[in-house]
């Protein structure tokens, strides 16, 4: 009987002790780990490193530059990979994971360019799309939440997105955190 009552009073203690830490650690659940892609097994350097190994494969077989083609200016863009942001690192949707990377060009412009990729794992992340945010410094569009799901809305779009408290969120150079999954 002693045993038991040692053992009982041990798991209330746990508990006790336990219950605030798991309480603060769920205050902000949408928001992913340090460290995290906002997937339970994807690390932003991991995905950090399936940005460049699929720049690094096109370019290699585009001697050395990775080539974009502009839809605004019709341009073929010839670019040569800077910096792949991993605090620009997110999750839009499930298995669906942004990324923020810079280019140059042979002129001098650099390029903004936002990367989705795709996948379960590290192992099995592949390419979606690309497209152009910035050149240089000025941006093309702003990104907003809209009933759970981060779209994109170009510069100068005066036209007002519905938001589900009835107050605007607002345009971010980048989606922050990922959107609830459900």
């Amino acid at each position: 009987m002693r045993d038991n009552r040692w053992t009982l009073f041990a798991a209330i203690l746990i508990l006790a002790l336990g219950l605030p830490v798991f309480a603060i650690a769920q205050e902000h659940p949408e928001h992913p780990e340090e460290g995290k892609a906002a997937g339970p097994s994807l690390t932003k350097e991991q995905l950090a490193d399936a940005i460049e190994a699929h720049v690094d494969e096109v370019a290699e077989k585009n001697g050395g530059v990775y080539p974009i083609d502009d839809p605004e200016t019709g341009k073929a863009l010839r670019l040569t990979l800077q910096k792949v942001h991993e605090e620009r690192l997110a999750q839009t949707a499930p298995g669906t994971y942004f990324a923020c990377v810079d280019f140059g060009a042979p002129d001098g412009t650099t390029y903004d360019v936002d990367f989705f990729m795709k996948g379960d794992s590290a192992d099995h992340l592949e390419y979606q799309e690309f497209s152009i945010h910035k050149v240089n410094g000025e941006p093309r569009y702003t990104w907003y939440e809209e009933s759970g799901v981060w779209k994109k809305k170009p510069v100068g779009d005066e036209g007002e997105h519905e938001h589900p408290e009835g107050e605007q969120p607002e345009h971010p150079e980048h989606p922050e955190e990922p959107p609830p999954l459900g």
